[in-house]
């Protein structure tokens, strides 16, 4: 373990809190271009906090380690790409591109953690995961109003993804094959929060009147989420 290396990791994390605390500001004074370079600069700021933590400590859990890394990356692109101050068909590009980042995050996040010394065994935990994750998703879309089916779908299958990596962590708290699965359990369940309700402010009328309340929260909780799954992949 190089101390230094991680150190450095965890001032770079450090730095997310006044870059999320920024972001917000700018949110509420409308000034779309500054908020998302804030933005940027916090899932960037957990990038490089992410690549000094793989230095920092590079034995065991390669594949593991490497997927988070990637993920943290894809998350980057997508923070970036679904920004709002573009206008018109180049915003509807963007945002389009930006869910399709957030989803190969979330596709990356699920794979590290199927990630076991029993790949035979899978399975077991899999299915009922599976299963869990149609109950929510329909609580979610009942939820919410959309404007066209498509959309319905779409949301259907983000939510689906989202929150079968959650419990997709069940595997690793079960089987192990990663440094510590009770903290990206954990990330995760919040990662799937902010998801949740990120969808309701955006597709619920209730939570859309509390928007400037319920967005701070969705970036503590995301920017905390990808945090800890960064820190499962360090044996401190």
């Amino acid at each position: 373990m190089n101390i230094a290396l991680l150190t450095i990791s965890m001032i770079f994390f450090a730095l997310t809190i006044p870059a999320i605390v920024m972001t917000c500001i700018m949110d509420y004074k409308q000034e779309m271009i500054k908020k998302t370079i804030f933005k940027g600069l916090a899932s960037l700021f957990v990038v490089i906090g992410c690549i000094f933590g793989f230095c920092a400590d590079n034995i065991g859990f390669p594949t593991f380690r490497i997927l988070v890394l990637v993920a943290t990356i894809a998350a980057l692109f997508g923070d970036v790409l679904l920004s709002e101050f573009a206008k018109g068909k180049i915003r509807d590009v963007f945002s389009a591109l930006g869910l399709v980042c957030f989803v190969a995050t979330h596709i990356l996040y699920i794979c590290a953690f199927l990630i076991t010394p029993s790949y035979v065994t899978n399975y077991l935990v899999f299915m009922p995961a599976l299963g869990l994750v149609l109950i929510i998703t329909l609580i979610v879309l009942k939820a919410v109003k959309c404007p066209n089916l498509v959309t319905y779908i779409g949301i259907g299958l983000y939510t689906s993804i989202a929150f079968l990596m959650v419990g997709c962590t069940i595997n690793s708290l079960v089987h192990g094959g990663i440094p510590y699965p009770p903290v990206a359990f954990i990330g995760a369940l919040m990662f799937m929060i902010s998801d949740f309700i990120l969808c309701l402010v955006n597709f619920n009328e209730k939570a859309k009147a509390q928007r400037k309340v319920l967005f701070p929260i969705v970036l503590v909780l995301y920017y905390v989420a990808q945090i800890l799954i960064v820190c499962s992949m360090v044996n401190f």
